[in-house]
């Protein structure tokens, strides 16, 4: 007998680190099948993740493949368990994958963190964000969603502001590489939900497209039968004048 063994490099060392992305299906987007997904991936290969979807948290943990492969099956309360396929991209990534109750399908993208104190965000600061109405006020909120939004040099955002149906919101997220903000807030106590990959532009701005579900709750005072709207978001940045007019 001969044994033969083969060394190669270890090909996770460059991928350690915090992903952080969105759960959507390219077409036909429901609540059901939207959500966030955020995971840490360690120099071994083993991964820690956390995913929201249908109103619900789930934390689940596994090893990579030595091809970057992972498989999940993930068991929810009330509802079908759900497969996850994971593929870590061995180069650069990012994060990809689906997520399929059988019935649906929806695609899986996570970016790694790119920023900390030591490599500060350049898009530290104080932004303003509006989603425009629906055109339709009879079946959709009619009002503006709007917010402001903060960066912290580590790379970290907050948002605070107010739905266009009257709902306060307060979420926090991470600014990825290149920019990119996986928007997601849970609403109506998971009944409903917000998200969007946005970005911050080279020019202060902020876009992208934002989707909002709301099921139907027949004992909402608002669209009690609830609704899906698609928008595209406007945002620029904010430097607060401290007392002073901006306006001459």
């Amino acid at each position: 007998m001969i044994l033969q063994a083969d060394f190669v490099p270890n090909p996770f060392l460059p991928l350690v680190g915090t992903y952080h992305g969105l759960i959507s299906a390219s077409n036909d987007m429901t609540e059901a099948s939207s959500g966030a997904f955020t995971a840490s991936v360690t120099s071994a290969g083993a991964f820690s993740a956390k995913m929201a979807l249908a109103g619900q948290s789930h934390s689940f943990s596994g090893e990579f493949s030595g091809t970057g492969l992972a498989i999940k099956s993930i068991a929810r309360p009330g509802l079908s368990p759900v497969k996850v396929q994971l593929q870590l991209g061995l180069t650069e990534g990012p994060l990809t994958g689906t997520v399929s109750d059988g019935t649906w399908t929806a695609n899986l993208l996570a970016a790694p963190a790119a920023y900390s104190k030591t490599n500060p965000a350049p898009q530290t600061g104080q932004y303003t964000l509006l989603i425009p109405p629906g055109a339709d006020a009879s079946m959709q909120p009619g009002g503006n969603t709007f917010g402001t939004v903060s960066v912290q040099s580590s790379g970290n955002v907050t948002f605070s502001g107010m739905m266009g149906d009257g709902t306060a919101v307060t979420c926090t997220g991470v600014v990825c590489g290149q920019g990119q903000w996986p928007f997601y807030v849970s609403l109506y106590g998971g009944k409903g939900s917000i998200l969007g990959w946005l970005a911050f532009t080279n020019n202060g701005g902020i876009t992208g497209q934002t989707s909002w579900f709301k099921l139907p709750q027949a004992t909402a005072k608002l669209y009690p039968g609830g609704f899906t709207q698609s928008t595209n978001v406007i945002g620029s940045s904010y430097s607060y004048s401290s007392g002073l007019p901006i306006l001459d």
